[in-house]
């Protein structure tokens, strides 16, 4: 059953995308995070089951998942890339917004420090720079929502396979 999760072809419907998209990495995340909670491990021994966790069931979630539902909208999945690609500038915007000096200065303060650098940060930052990133990071955020988590799927089938709803 998870290998059809596993591969981009085919569709996947609203709840389905919301079932193992948020679900599934909750579900696998649970024990690591249990066992640190209770000392049982170690922050190293924490981040290594983490980065297993994503290497081995969540990066390839996050590749097939948004595939099958862009599949699911009747469009080719090459609009993830896009999708990807959009979120490039907006990235290099906000951390040009913040600085370069500041951010380097942020790894070197203690938190007490960092909480006021960052309510100072006009020497080091572009307040538009930072605020126009921000500004488009959250319509990113937004229509990925609407697309990926709200608009409803082809309820016919189409070149990606049968409507997810039906079978």
């Amino acid at each position: 059953m998870l290998k059809k999760y596993f591969s981009p072809a085919g569709r996947l419907s609203r709840g389905g995308y919301w079932l193992y998209g948020v679900l599934i990495p909750i579900l696998l995340s649970a024990p690591a995070i249990v066992l640190f909670a209770i000392g049982s491990i170690t922050e190293e021994v924490f981040d290594l089951l983490d980065l297993g966790l994503n290497l081995l069931f969540l990066w390839p979630l996050y590749i097939a998942l948004p595939i099958k539902r862009i599949h699911d909208l009747g469009r080719s999945g090459w609009f993830y890339l896009l999708f990807l690609l959009v979120s490039i500038p907006i990235m290099f915007v906000i951390f040009m917004g913040v600085g370069v000096e500041q951010l380097s200065a942020f790894a070197e303060m203690d938190e007490e420090t960092l909480g006021v650098a960052l309510l100072d940060f006009g020497n080091y930052a572009s307040p538009s720079l930072l605020v126009g990133g921000l500004v488009a990071f959250a319509i990113y955020i937004i229509a990925s929502f609407i697309i990926f988590m709200v608009l409803p799927g082809q309820a016919f089938e189409n070149k990606y396979g049968p409507d997810p709803r039906e079978e």
